[in-house]
């Protein structure tokens, strides 16, 4: 079943049967065959044919199974590396947001240390069940970037600062906050901010009430069952905000009815720490940290 639900998932981002079959090198008799027989174990249509269209069943399956996909594929991996012992190995837990600056250390980092040691195993943790210290102490994952300190670090771990970025808010075209200067994080005191049951995203709420509270603003919230990070800017409402770093531009590449701006509030500052286990520090996470911060240092 398993290896049916991703040739599922390579039909539903294709949307076409011959497209679908030529990705996974496969014939197409044999890709309608088993979409077939995954929807006869299931019990209901995963797609309507002629158009090929996904189901209202099949949108709730697709966005479901994509997370416990990924979860299996983090799991083999790091149980893989156990078996092995590999001491090149390093998992990662970091919220999967390509335009965040800090992203790009991560990604710089882990390019220096395959050009180091081409033997280099990263792999990434990403769960929307835990959030990103517990999957650290509970050794799901080596490393992780998050965006406020931890209010209790257990024993053994450590929280390093990595670097700190100037906060943007980004709001609705229509959100009142932007219509009085100067811009200030006060203007949107009367905002909701949007938070995801996805645990995953935790870190980022809490460092967005971090940098908004310094600015004396206590902003209520609402959670969604958001499980990628456009999508918050793709559903935002007119009273809604979401604080990132400063991502050089003003204008959001997901929705162009949502703004970026830059307050002007002193010390508007969204911090980013690396957690990871230091009793001892595994060699691949020591190397990484100080990378990290070398990349880091080299971008100010």
């Amino acid at each position: 079943m398993l290896e049916r639900t991703r040739e599922f998932i390579q039909l539903a981002n294709a949307m076409s049967f011959s497209k679908a079959a030529k990705e996974l090198n496969m014939s197409q008799p044999s890709l309608r065959r088993h979409i077939a027989e995954l929807e006869s174990e299931l019990g209901f249509m995963l797609f309507e044919r002629n158009p090929l269209t996904l189901t209202t069943a099949g949108c709730h399956y697709l966005e479901g199974i994509s997370t416990l996909i990924n979860d299996v594929d983090s799991l083999t991996a790091r149980c893989q590396s156990i078996a092995a012992g590999s001491r090149e190995s390093l998992v990662i837990c970091s919220i999967p947001f390509d335009l965040g600056p800090y992203s790009r250390i991560v990604y710089e980092s882990i390019a220096r240390m395959r050009t180091a040691c081409a033997a280099f195993a990263p792999t990434f943790f990403y769960s929307g069940v835990f959030t990103i210290p517990e999957a650290i102490y509970s050794g799901k994952a080596d490393i992780g970037v998050v965006f406020s300190m931890p209010h209790e670090i257990p024993e053994g771990f450590t929280c390093d600062p990595l670097m700190d970025y100037r906060g943007m808010i980004w709001a609705h075209k229509d959100n009142p906050g932007l219509k009085v200067s100067p811009i200030r994080a006060q203007n949107f005191a009367g905002s909701v901010l949007v938070d995801s049951t996805n645990r995953m995203y935790t870190t980022w709420r809490d460092g967005e009430l971090e940098v908004l509270e310094k600015a004396g603003v206590s902003p209520n919230s609402c959670l969604r069952g958001i499980e990628n990070s456009a999508d918050f800017f793709i559903m935002m409402r007119r009273n809604e905000i979401k604080v990132t770093m400063d991502l050089g531009t003003t204008i959001c590449p997901y929705n162009p009815d949502v703004v970026g701006v830059l307050p002007e509030d002193d010390e508007f500052v969204i911090r980013t720490y690396l957690l990871y286990g230091n009793r001892p520090v595994k060699p691949q996470v020591a190397s990484f940290v100080d990378l990290a911060k070398q990349v880091a240092a080299e971008t100010l």
